[in-house]
């Protein structure tokens, strides 16, 4: 397995997170769009936002009692899909 490049992430400029209809939601000021998320995507978006990628893949392990790789693989996969939405962006840390 390939060492991940470990990074922290942001909100896109011009993107919120909002809450609608009591769900938090990302909103795309650019595109007028809202992108909804269940709550573990909420919750690693958060964590992600604040720490790291690799201290959120260790919380996660012990929250959710899944592998590194599983978490790394369902981590990675939301960040993908957030960055080709244009509503995140990483900030590699060395």
């Amino acid at each position: 397995m390939t060492a991940i490049q470990n990074f922290k992430v942001q909100l896109t400029p011009g993107v919120t997170l909002t809450e609608t209809d009591g769900k938090l939601v990302l909103f795309s000021k650019r595109t007028g769009d809202f992108f909804g998320l269940n709550d573990s995507a909420n919750l690693f978006l958060d964590e992600l936002s604040r720490s790291d990628f690799l201290t959120t893949q260790r919380r996660a392990v012990d929250t959710y009692n899944m592998s590194p790789s599983e978490i790394s693989a369902d981590l990675l996969t939301l960040v993908e899909d957030l960055e080709d939405q244009k509503l995140i962006v990483r900030i590699p840390i060395p």
